[in-house]
């Protein structure tokens, strides 16, 4: 039933969140997204805070029902909250400046269910840079993505591949409304070959 919903509002809310935010959409390179039978994770730069998965999830394939990586304090602010936030598909992730590094331990909980949903052909976007900029440039990008990337292929019993997408969001305007919006899709980073 979930899923009927979910599918039901997202033309929707796709349709009122592009008419009113973006005057275009570009998306450059589409060809690079990986089947819906494959497991992959979406690495991106963080520009705009919230909008970021929000505008990769209205531009990928109808069929495709994408996850992401949120802040962990987002899932405590109300139980109402908590369960919208997770039906729509974020995960709570813990970081060391927010939560304290005794905080860290309960991304392994987090890092199973993106395993999980991965496994399950379902792509998780995440941001490996930790944090947003509000420039057009990516900082430092940590190693959680990687290390979330061969959890997945150690949990599929390293049968199948898992797959890394490089892309990049680019806004002509990050404060106002009716801007334009460029997501760049790189080709897909095999990590099959580095299991052994």
């Amino acid at each position: 039933m979930a899923n009927i919903l979910y599918y039901t509002l997202k033309p929707y809310i796709k349709l009122m969140h592009d008419r009113l935010l973006y005057r275009k959409r570009y998306i450059i390179g589409l060809e690079n997204l990986p089947g819906t039978d494959e497991r992959y994770f979406i690495a991106v730069n963080h520009e705009n805070t919230g909008n970021d998965p929000v505008n990769i999830a209205m531009a990928l394939p109808f069929r495709i029902r994408m996850s992401a990586m949120a802040r962990a304090d987002l899932f405590r602010i109300h139980p109402i909250i908590t369960g919208f936030i997770r039906w729509i598909g974020l995960v709570p992730a813990y970081r060391a400046r927010w939560e304290g590094a005794s905080g860290l331990d309960s991304n392994f909980e987090s890092f199973d269910e993106v395993s999980r949903r991965v496994n399950e052909c379902s792509p998780l976007l995440i941001c490996p840079q930790a944090g947003h900029t509000q420039g057009h440039y990516s900082e430092r990008f940590t190693t959680g993505l990687v290390r979330i990337a061969f959890i997945t292929a150690e949990q599929n019993g390293w049968k199948e591949d898992v797959k890394i997408l490089p892309t990049v969001l680019h806004y002509s305007d990050y404060f106002d409304v009716q801007t334009d919006l460029a997501w760049i899709i790189l080709p897909a980073i095999s990590l099959q070959p580095y299991y052994e």
